[in-house]
């Protein structure tokens, strides 16, 4: 037996064919920051068969494998190369997010605003967008789009989120690896996480993304949570680290030079908060199911998701204002609710400077939790504010009324 450091890790990843298949071949190895799974489910039922004397005791049986999760950290990547021009390819993160959640959509292609485009409409724009998509137009410290995303309702017309000054004809507009939620879930993974030691790695089957946590934290990195389900796990042999897999990229970006657009629902003029630190929490309400099939202590056969209310929450950090407060005493139908779209970073248009880029777009929410009060932050007078997500009033398609919709450029 050996020692070693617990941070000499590999995270690989595969997607499934038939649910919870037995295998030990991985495709992607991932650029990790944590995985934790905490003592793995397991156990051993006691016997209780009755006994003439008070200390004695049969042994046990084994319990299920079977209904545990594990967490994986990693920094929220942006599509690895300029999305300026040409077809968009999927990346590992782009894979695990569109499968975990069940949307994904890489049809967008890269152009120019195109002659008279204005703060809300781009009539002659090229490439390719979506109804409901992200893009992201100009590059940073242009004085017009500064490389921030906007959300469109028809690709060349109305923009749900407007700008401040109208793009140039020139200005590019960077298509976005599109992600979002949909009824339907995506293929199961399996996922191996194992130490630089012969004897010590383990695969966990059936895998399917229970929640999903973003925290940005202004001038730092984005980090992305991805929580797991999983069916069944064991320890294997055979696979030896380091491995001969090279770990895929992570281009990333400092949460700095973007934006945040908070407006009251169905406006799209432009206004933003200085908001400071922001989490994106998503419940997606996992439920098992459950009967024969699987192996003997597998009692999981697939997963299906639950209604959650809400599907997920926003919290902000704000500057003080009793605005804040009073838009919360407002209520049901009174409340005002707002659409939200957070530019995490923005390129100067290089290659150097793109490919690394964050976007996300929440259609329809309203406030919840604890009316915003008073808090510290770094000495200053800052309060917090909570939303309730929920789904977006066009219902054209899955993507239109997504509750949550991320842009990857």
């Amino acid at each position: 037996m050996t020692t070693g450091m617990f941070s000499e890790q590999e995270v690989h990843f595969a997607d499934e064919i038939a649910f919870c298949e037995q295998l030990q071949t991985f495709t992607t190895r991932i650029p990790a920051i944590a995985f934790r799974a905490p003592n793995p489910q397991s156990g051993r039922a006691t016997d209780m068969s009755l006994q003439s004397r008070l200390a004695e005791s049969r042994p046990g049986y084994q319990m299920p494998r079977s209904g545990g999760s594990f967490e994986i950290d990693v920094y929220f990547c942006g599509a690895n190369a300029d999305t300026a021009s040409g077809a968009l390819s999927a990346t590992w993160l782009q894979k695990l997010l569109a499968d975990g959640l069940g949307g994904g959509d890489l049809t967008q292609v890269g152009g120019v605003a195109g002659a008279s485009a204005t703060t809300t409409t781009m009539p002659n724009a090229t490439g390719t967008g979506l109804r409901g998509g992200i893009r992201r137009v100009g590059v940073a410290g242009d004085g017009r789009g500064n490389g921030q995303a906007y959300v469109s309702t028809n690709p060349t017309t109305t923009l749900l989120t407007a700008f401040d000054i109208a793009p140039t004809a020139g200005d590019v507009l960077r298509a976005c690896q599109m992600v979002y939620p949909k009824e339907t879930l995506g293929a199961t993974k399996r996922f191996l996480v194992g130490w630089n030691q012969t004897d010590m790695q383990y695969v966990f089957h059936g895998c399917q993304l229970a929640g999903l946590t973003v925290r940005v934290v202004l001038g730092d990195l984005c980090l992305l949570t991805l929580t797991y389900n999983y069916a069944y796990w064991r320890e294997i042999t055979g696979f030896t680290i380091p491995s001969a897999v090279t770990e895929e990229n992570c281009n990333a970006a400092i949460s700095s030079g973007g934006s945040y657009f908070r407006q009251t629902l169905a406006t799209a003029t432009r206004a933003v908060v200085a908001n400071t630190d922001m989490q994106l929490t998503l419940n997606l309400a996992l439920s098992p199911l459950r009967g024969q099939g699987g192996l003997a202590l597998q009692p999981i056969t697939g997963w299906v998701r639950d209604a959650q209310k809400p599907f997920g929450t926003l919290r902000l950090v704000l500057p003080y204002d009793v605005a804040e407060g009073v838009a919360y005493d407002a209520d049901g139908s009174d409340t005002t609710e707002k659409h939200f779209l957070a530019t995490l970073s923005s390129g100067g248009g290089t290659a150097a400077s793109e490919g690394r880029h964050v976007s996300f777009y929440a259609p329809r929410m309203y406030p919840m939790g604890s009316r915003p009060a008073f808090t510290d932050f770094n000495g200053l007078r800052y309060t917090e504010v909570t939303y309730g997500l929920r789904e977006g009033t066009d219902t054209t398609n899955d993507l239109t009324r997504s509750a949550i919709r991320f842009g990857i450029s």
